[in-house]
């Protein structure tokens, strides 16, 4: 129940760079510069790089650590990138 006014909290700082990093990335799908190969690539190899295991990574993004790790050796090996 609110009594008087009502004042939304603000959005932590980090959920504003997750909205923007969202933003950025359907950008470039709509603008055609991102297949998702491309994006799957990238997302693999920044969870790999965090977790340090292919099969942790594997479990966290719900696929076989077989497949992950084939991506992630594909191409530049920069997990930034």
């Amino acid at each position: 129940m609110i009594r008087k006014a009502y004042e939304p909290v603000a959005p932590a700082q980090g959920q504003d760079r997750v909205g923007q990093a969202c933003d950025t990335l359907a950008a470039a799908v709509l603008n055609r510069t991102l297949a998702f190969d491309e994006l799957e690539r990238r997302l693999f190899r920044l969870i790999h790089a965090r977790t340090g295991s292919y099969q942790e990574a594997a479990r966290l993004l719900n696929v076989d650590w077989r497949t992950l790790r084939a991506r992630v050796q594909t191409g530049n090996a920069d997990p930034n990138r």
